[in-house]
């Protein structure tokens, strides 16, 4: 099951048990490894985006989670939900172009050079 985008919005940490856990310290890591991977996340769509803009079909990639990155820091959160539109638009859109593709392919089958049971010319000479 996956997580809601509220249930990946840091929080304020629990009190430290004093054990040595560094909480102090994981605000900042998960701010900069999110801000690393929503860059990553943000190139990757240009990239997409501008394939599918030249008529080319961006090549699939398989994601993973970055792992271990924490909770989506709350002032990344406006940021995130933009790539997340962006991601959604750039699904309808290659939805769209593959569609199309299979409807053109299939009006080109229709019209198949090589099928020789339609007469290609009509003789009036006789």
């Amino acid at each position: 099951m996956s997580a809601t985008p509220e249930a990946l919005v840091a929080r304020p940490p629990a009190p430290s048990s004093g054990a040595g856990e560094g909480l102090a310290d994981q605000p900042a890591s998960w701010r900069t490894a999110w801000l690393g991977e929503l860059d990553r996340m943000e190139m990757t769509i240009a990239e997409a985006e501008a394939l599918l803009r030249s008529g080319q079909a961006p090549a699939p990639t398989g994601w993973q989670a970055p792992e271990r990155i924490g909770p989506l820091p709350e002032d990344l959160e406006p940021r995130a939900q933009a790539i997340l539109g962006r991601q959604l638009d750039l699904a309808a859109e290659l939805t769209e172009a593959i569609i199309g593709n299979r409807q053109h392919s299939q009006l080109i089958g229709r019209f198949d050079p090589l099928d020789r049971s339609t007469p290609v010319y009509v003789d009036r000479s006789c």
